[in-house]
């Protein structure tokens, strides 16, 4: 026993036959797990081979609702263009693949196909889509054209864009893009949203074409090559033809704006292959942005009564914040404060929100609430905290103590009110995205600069908040400058509106709902507690240039069914416009 023990011990061919199995087992594991990936591959991949699968809601939350006909949808890549990214061929079917999964959560028939044999006439391709362009040669180009001739959609992704030859990346020094103005993509974004890109996003521009998304500095401010205007990242064709081309990747997307982008480019593809795209307006009766003014009440009594003078002799209906004391000054200025068009607080000037503690925060907050009110019709729902410095727990006792909104500081991701809750309550942050500088406003910054931010307010459709300077306002200079400011807003579209009533407006359009209810037709359901005035539905068709049609007023929980002239009808994500408060 003992001899037999020391053979099988010191012979090392005993252990190799378990060796030998183990290695095996391993090698069966791969050559199956290669077979089922080649499976799979040639599935997605293999040209003409045809898929569609409508996922449900739990599976693509937020995916563009849509009704009428089952539009195909062709991925191409031309040979020239494989040739050229014969390098980086990974990535360019990785683009196909997320084009592919984007039509498919639609309920598009998609296929992957050559740009040889398009078919045509009954039961054609509605649209193509050519990721990752780095190259296309002219026999190419013209095959584009004649589809787009004969009424086709065509999306074009990628780096370099049309061209012979792949030229180097186009480098800006942010990859942040904001939407240019409203388009039919655009249109399920919150207005002056940002959105990141990775650093190794090879960026592109387009020098024809109508705008759809610009690239942005990190402070919402234009970006280009040196410095100069806006430069789009994502364009629409302006001949007529439904295209649309985006400067960057489409599985390109920094961590946070994957969803969204994912939305901009659904919606592209419904437009393009033939879906009028409808959406709600952001503002009421269709203005282009908005526009709120918010004054400190602070310093000698006579410089605050002639700043407000001044704004009241523009018509300008302003945000006044006051500290709690106000309402021991003087007779002159609580007569002003009272007429004022809203009344907000900046609680105590001598309490540090920030660190302060729950006890001390909530008091200070009530009592600002509280005695503020005396001296306003209304009740004062706004606060502005001194020098912007508050917390969660600041935000959380604001919610308990009735306030409705906070106005903060600049918020570069968003030109929009956004929502926090609390206790089951929700409360609105106002990010004054107009400028960087606290202290925006006649006086405070350049004259050029305040034009400026107008516009791009204007450009974005988002929300300028200014926040003028007293001692400015008090000076014929001053004065003058406002009027040249008011004049430009009227003329480009703005709302002008309290920040409380631009909180209203965006609380009321959270709570709008469409839904797809026949083909050609839709339904909008008002689902919040508060009528919901001045809607007006955006209906994007063949047209780059929208066309509007004005709602009924809708009270709380009705809804309204409106007929369209199109035959299929896409709209913006739900979750674009219903759930913008939780972001």
């Amino acid at each position: 026993m003992a001899d037999a023990t020391e053979r099988v011990a010191g012979d090392p061919r005993g252990r190799i036959p378990f060796y030998r199995a183990l290695l095996a087992s391993v090698l069966s594991v791969l050559l199956a797990c290669g077979g089922l990936a080649y499976l799979w591959t040639m599935r997605n991949l293999y040209p003409g081979v045809a898929v569609a699968r409508v996922p449900t809601a739990e599976e693509a939350p937020g995916a563009p609702l849509r009704t009428g006909p089952r539009r195909r949808v062709r991925v191409i890549q031309p040979a020239s263009n494989i040739a050229c990214a014969a390098e980086r061929r990974f990535d360019l079917w990785a683009q196909v693949l997320h084009w592919q999964r984007l039509g498919e959560s639609m309920g598009f028939r998609m296929e992957v196909g050559g740009l040889e044999r398009v078919p045509q006439g009954p039961g054609a391709v509605d649209a193509l889509i050519v990721p990752w362009v780095l190259c296309l040669d002219p026999a190419e180009r013209r095959a584009l054209d004649r589809f787009a001739a004969a009424g086709g959609g065509i999306i074009l992704a990628g780096g370099a864009g049309l061209s012979e030859a792949p030229p180097e990346p186009f480098q800006f020094e942010s990859h942040f893009v904001v939407p240019a103005g409203r388009t039919a993509p655009t249109s399920a974004l919150d207005p002056g949203r940002r959105l990141e890109l990775p650093l190794d996003s090879p960026a592109r521009t387009s020098e024809d074409g109508t705008p759809m998304l610009w690239w942005s500095r990190w402070k919402l401010r234009p970006t280009s090559a040196k410095g100069g205007p806006w430069q789009p990242a994502a364009t629409l064709s302006a001949k007529g033809a439904r295209r649309a081309w985006f400067g960057f990747p489409a599985s390109h997307a920094a961590p946070g704006s994957e969803a969204e982008l994912d939305r901009v480019r659904s919606l592209a593809l419904q437009w393009v292959a033939g879906d009028t795209v409808v959406a709600v307006a952001p503002w009421p009766e269709g203005k282009r942005f908005a526009w709120v003014v918010a004054l400190d009440v602070q310093g000698p009594e006579a410089q605050i009564g002639s700043a407000l003078a001044a704004l009241s002799e523009q018509g300008l209906r302003a945000t006044v914040f006051a500290y709690a004391d106000a309402a021991g000054r003087g007779a002159r200025l609580r007569k002003a404060l009272a007429g004022v068009a809203e009344l907000g607080s900046r609680g105590d000037r001598r309490t540090r929100f920030l660190g302060g503690t729950r006890i001390h925060q909530r008091q200070k907050l009530r009592e600002g609430r509280e005695r503020l009110g005396a001296l306003h019709p209304r009740p004062v729902r706004g606060l502005r905290v001194p020098q912007e410095s508050f917390d969660a727990l600041t935000l959380h006792e604001s919610v308990l103590s009735g306030y409705g909104y906070v106005l903060g500081a600049p918020d570069f991701d968003r030109a929009f009110p956004r929502w926090v809750s609390a206790e089951g309550r929700r409360i609105a942050l106002v990010s004054r995205a107009g400028t960087g500088d606290r202290r925006d406003g006649p006086g405070a910054a350049p004259a050029t600069d305040v034009h400026r931010d107008l516009a791009r307010m204007a450009e974005l459709s988002g929300l300028f908040v200014m926040t003028p300077s007293r001692e400015h306002l008090a000076t014929a200079s001053g004065r003058s400058q406002l009027a040249r400011l008011v004049a430009e807003a009227r003329a480009g579209g703005a709302w002008q509106a309290t920040a409380g009533e631009a909180v209203a407006w965006a609380r009321a359009r959270s709570r709008l709902a469409l839904t797809s209810v026949s083909a050609g037709g839709l339904e909008v359901a008002n689902r919040g507690t508060s009528p919901a005035r001045d809607v007006v539905l955006e209906l994007y068709g063949p047209s780059l240039a929208p066309s509007q049609q004005i709602l009924p007023t809708l009270a709380p929980d009705s809804a309204v069914r409106v007929s369209l002239p199109a035959k299929g009808v896409a709209i913006a994500p739900k979750q674009a416009i219903t759930e913008a408060a939780a972001r």
